[in-house]
């Protein structure tokens, strides 16, 4: 998952983020009187002794009156941490009735080879509002993603070995223990070709410490991995060997192109474009939603446990030129110097009236992209309409779902995840 993919613009709550802030204060008060643990965010994490039947007692919800949401398809949302101050999108407002599974971005790999926050502050008021929303929609479940993109690095040296590799589960289910998830999700980016194997024996040991714990705790926890969707990316991980071990896997069918591209061309794009003017075939072919995710169902991987990702950012070009709406052409940089844009910025931006910007769709691909002949800028993106393709997509294919990065990018009115939801809960 990119990290970089950020918003200037604030948002507030609304009443019902009031509301749910009101009942967070009271839950937590409620927590100091009757005893419910809190874990202090400040406290470090204590070394490991590493056994492999190791587990930790359960931290039961509190209860809720709230009618079960049903769902056809999973509809996962990684919520990042950051997103509480940039665009001022706190966890205590997210839409959690339109979804089954918030994956929280991000815990990191510390140098001695454990897990632990990569923002205290921001944990310490996101971890508390995942809660109270669990308890107010007991149908979601939440997930601690491991990783990211630039915050990968501890992976190497923690699946090198059988006593790192249990070591780095451990702390990891203890994190997850201690702050009330219900799962994990691995998400490195990427593993080399020398450590194929390293990575399929890592989450062999995430799964086994995984059901021990389950086993104490009367529960089954989740784990699942976020994976490339380019052949340069897959065809280092050992696709048949790790499903087993997966509940599913979150495929980020995006950023096949952006600034480190040849040409302009698509973020996501669902299906390939005979028009595409790429030099490599390779990336002609497969750099595409449909054909990530035939790939993946070619390796072996169920069509059940395939979650296809999709962006609530853009990707933009400057410095292009006139010719093709953009589309397909060189350029010299990014707008403002910024690699991506979020559909909240994007809308706010280059989608109002008088903006200079024309909007253009490509019927093959199925997605829209926005260009300004003064300005140079070309910026392919996601809409509703073709949110709702891909949605629609999944479920003619009957896949797992679909994975969103990131629902702090979403516009005021979350007019992207509405898409998607009215899609996928039939």
């Amino acid at each position: 998952m990119n990290a970089n993919s950020s918003s200037t613009r604030r948002r507030q709550p609304g009443r019902a983020g009031l509301l749910i802030a009101l009942i967070l204060t009271l839950s937590l008060a409620c927590n100091a009187i009757t005893g419910i643990p809190t874990h202090r965010l400040d406290t470090p994490i204590p070394p490991f002794t590493a056994t492999m039947n190791q587990v930790l007692q359960p931290s039961p919800l509190p209860s809720s009156t709230r009618s079960p949401v049903s769902f056809a398809h999973r509809l996962v949302g990684y919520y990042a941490s950051w997103s509480l101050y940039d665009p001022g999108y706190p966890a205590s407002i997210i839409p959690a009735d339109k979804l089954t599974h918030i994956n929280y971005a991000f815990a990191v790999i510390s140098e001695n080879g454990e897990c632990i926050s990569s923002n205290q502050s921001n944990d310490q008021e996101n971890f508390p509002a995942l809660r109270e929303l669990k308890r107010q929609y007991p149908h979601l479940k939440t997930l601690i993603s491991i990783g990211g993109w630039g915050q990968s690095k501890g992976f190497s040296p923690a699946a090198q070995a059988d006593k790192t590799r249990l070591r780095l589960a451990l702390s990891c289910i203890r994190f997850m223990k201690e702050n009330n998830f219900d799962g994990i999700d691995i998400d490195w980016e990427y593993p080399s070709p020398e450590e194929r194997s390293n990575f399929t024996a890592l989450l062999a040991v995430f799964r086994r410490q995984l059901e021990v714990q389950g086993a104490a705790d009367n529960n089954r926890y989740l784990l699942t991995i976020a994976a490339g969707a380019s052949p340069y990316q897959y065809n280092d991980i050992d696709l048949a060997q790790i499903t087993p071990y997966l509940d599913w896997i979150n495929l980020m069918t995006y950023d096949f192109h952006g600034p480190w591209s040849g040409l302009t061309s698509f973020n996501a794009p669902l299906y390939p474009s005979t028009r595409d003017l790429a030099a490599s075939q390779v990336e002609r072919a497969n750099f595409n939603v449909q054909a990530a995710v035939q790939a993946f169902l070619t390796a072996g991987v169920p069509a059940d446990k395939i979650v296809v990702g999709v962006p609530f950012f853009g990707r933009g070009w400057a410095g292009v030129p006139d010719n093709n709406h953009g589309l397909y052409q060189t350029f010299n940089g990014t707008p403002n110097g910024q690699s991506s844009t979020n559909y909240l910025d994007l809308k706010n931006t280059y989608l109002v009236e008088g903006s200079g910007y024309s909007h253009y769709w490509e019927d093959e691909a199925m997605v829209p992209w926005i260009y300004n002949p003064l300005t140079g800028i070309m910026i392919s993106y996601d809409d509703p309409q073709s949110l709702s393709l891909k949605a629609d997509y999944i479920k003619a294919m009957n896949l797992g779902g679909i994975m969103i990065w990131q629902l702090g990018a979403d516009d005021e009115q979350g007019s992207l995840l509405d898409a998607l939801y009215s899609h996928l809960k039939d």
